[in-house]
């Protein structure tokens, strides 16, 4: 059974990127990226890497895990700038917007994993030290780090029991966790599957992009269009919203229950959607790109990008989008500023969602009634202070991650 699992583990690597190149064919820009990307990588990683130097190799799936670790990243290149710093993506979405990234020596595609470009780039990139973010689980890079004996880190580690290592037939993949030096993990559940595992290297060390919001908290600039927007005033922030989650703004705005200012920062700034949302609020919204500095509107849309963590400074309260969609956005990056946060239902797998909300500073809602019903608790501004102190509370009780993993590597001579 464990040839079966790794041949079919193998083949679903062989079936994925097929699939990726087909896609390709028929245009789809995400999967251009990626196969454009992975052509002659090895020639470009060969190429652009110099001998003479000693190189940590960090790994990110997409942009959301680069962003847990970041601030271990930037600590590590503060302290030890003898080090180079090679990062690897394995979507798109990561890669392009972070290939230029300050911090890093050196940005490129994962290549797919098989045991040839496992053993390939290793022996390409020499790597002193390796560290992967939250759970990519890749068996042939693993595997060859492990057979290297090079110190692998996973940091903000999720584990679950639906993942392979918890299934009767997984013990073949179970080996590649052998590989891991020591596991940093979230949260305390994931520690004890890594402990049914008989995986006793791990400790908890939280959510790294808590560190990485409150350092965004700290040194946020003001917006100037939006503070002449505001006049002094204080809104409600829509971050990352989509047309779903503006149509229960809207109406709570018919009802009379909303009577502030609104920004909406909606996550698709595609021309075809940001119409949409402004069709939906007619004549009482601007866009941000149209805003001259003297409007009568209430409701401003940012059709613009990277604005959305600053703008956070000037709310009382977010509602943050997808919990109607595949799932729910950043609620950290709110939640440092002292905003209490409100999604609709799909956030069940994100543990600090279930934890905010156990504790009054995240709300949820999956129809007009209980949305109006949370917004009319937070026209009490007691009400609003109490959850507002209760995000504050959670972001800073669960801050330090950074520190933890950078000060357990120094103990062990990691770095």
């Amino acid at each position: 059974m464990d040839i079966i699992s790794l041949n079919f583990y193998n083949l679903s690597i062989f079936l994925y990127v097929l699939g990726i190149k087909i896609a390709a064919i028929f245009k789809n820009e995400k999967a251009i990226l990626w196969v454009k990307g992975r052509q002659h990588i090895f020639e470009e990683i060969q190429n652009k890497l110099n001998p003479n130097e000693e190189r940590i190799w960090m790994h990110f799936a997409s942009l959301g895990e680069f962003e847990q670790g970041r601030p271990l990243l930037e600590k590590i290149k503060e302290k030890h700038p003898n080090y180079k710093i090679v990062l690897t993506f394995y979507s798109p979405s990561g890669y392009e917007i972070r290939k230029n990234y300050s911090h890093a020596d050196y940005v490129f595609y994962l290549p797919a994993d098989t045991r040839k470009n496992a053993r390939m780039f290793l022996e390409l990139v020499k790597p002193k030290l390796v560290i992967f973010v939250k759970y990519e689980f890749w068996y042939h890079y693993f595997m060859a780090i492990g057979r290297r004996k090079i110190p692998f880190l996973m940091i903000s580690t999720v584990m679950r029991k639906s993942q392979i290592f918890f299934k009767w037939y997984g013990s073949e993949m179970r080996k590649m966790l052998n590989s891991v030096t020591y596991f940093f993990t979230q949260d305390q559940y994931s520690q004890h599957l890594l402990l049914k595992l008989d995986l006793g290297n791990a400790s908890i060390s939280g959510d790294t992009r808590v560190d990485r919001v409150l350092n965004i908290a700290e040194n946020t600039a003001i917006i100037k269009a939006i503070d002449i927007f505001l006049n002094k005033e204080k809104a409600i922030i829509g971050g990352s919203v989509y047309l779903a989650d503006c149509k229960f703004i809207k109406d709570a705005i018919a009802s009379g229950l909303i009577d502030q200012k609104i920004i909406l920062v909606p996550h698709d700034v595609s021309a075809e959607n940001i119409n949409q949302i402004q069709n939906l609020f007619g004549e009482q919204s601007i866009l941000y790109s149209e805003f001259n500095n003297e409007t009568e509107q209430k409701i401003l849309i940012v059709n613009t990008v990277g604005l959305l963590s600053a703008i956070y400074q000037y709310g009382t309260y977010a509602i943050i989008g997808g919990g109607f969609g595949k799932s729910i956005h950043n609620i950290l990056e709110p939640a440092a500023f002292g905003l209490p946060v409100v999604f609709g239902p799909n956030y069940h797998k994100f543990k600090e969602a279930n934890e905010m909300l156990a504790c009054n500073a995240a709300y949820t809602f999956s129809n007009q009634q209980q949305f109006e019903k949370i917004i009319s608790r937070f026209k009490n501004e007691e009400e609003l202070n109490l959850s507002s102190n209760a995000s504050k509370t959670y972001i800073n009780m669960n801050a330090g991650g950074t520190e933890k993993i950078y000060h357990w590597m120094i103990e062990k001579d990691i770095l």
